[in-house]
């Protein structure tokens, strides 16, 4: 009779310790938003915007997962020295499986109908989901301000450069 007791309760904490190792850590899932605004300035109408006045939200979904904004990302939070060019990221294992790890965590989708997307981030911790989402959002509003402020430049010299030609020939 004592043997089937023990045997009982020798089995049941077996049960017990295996089903707590085999149980899956909890998830955690936060978003933040970000608003694409669509603005239309003669900067974009000189560089071929006017045809094109609505970028492509899906571009802007991708974007966020792309190798500059998770470089970024990375720095922000630390992850990653700054100031490494992709090329150096590439070749360090460290480096490349930090941003892969922040890849295989952030998901961006587009709000149906609207100009806002959603970045997702799923993580064991959700401090570490809500300090990453929005951090990839804050990364992202960097990239395209530096992004928009190279187009910028670009359009400057451009209309700088054939306003020294056109003075040329009225000379």
């Amino acid at each position: 009779k004592s043997v089937v007791i023990l045997m009982t309760v020798f089995v049941g904490l077996c049960s017990l310790v295996f089903s707590k190792l085999k149980e899956p850590k909890p998830l955690f899932r936060t978003t933040s938003a970000i608003k694409i605004e669509q603005k239309t300035n003669m900067a974009d109408m000189l560089s071929g915007g006017f045809w094109n006045l609505r970028e492509s939200m899906t571009t802007h979904k991708y974007t966020i997962t792309s190798l500059p904004v998770l470089k970024i990302t990375a720095e922000m939070l630390g992850r990653i020295p700054k100031n490494l060019s992709d090329e150096e990221i590439k070749r360090n294992r460290k480096y490349l499986g930090a941003i892969e790890h922040l890849k295989s965590m952030i998901k961006a989708e587009v709000q149906e109908g609207t100009d806002i997307i959603d970045i997702t981030v799923t993580a064991g911790n959700p401090d570490e989901a809500e300090l990453i989402a929005n951090t990839a959002a804050r990364a992202y509003r960097r990239y395209n301000i530096q992004s928009n402020s190279k187009r910028i430049s670009e359009i400057r010299a451009f209309i700088e450069k054939q306003l020294d030609v056109t003075l040329k020939r009225l000379k």
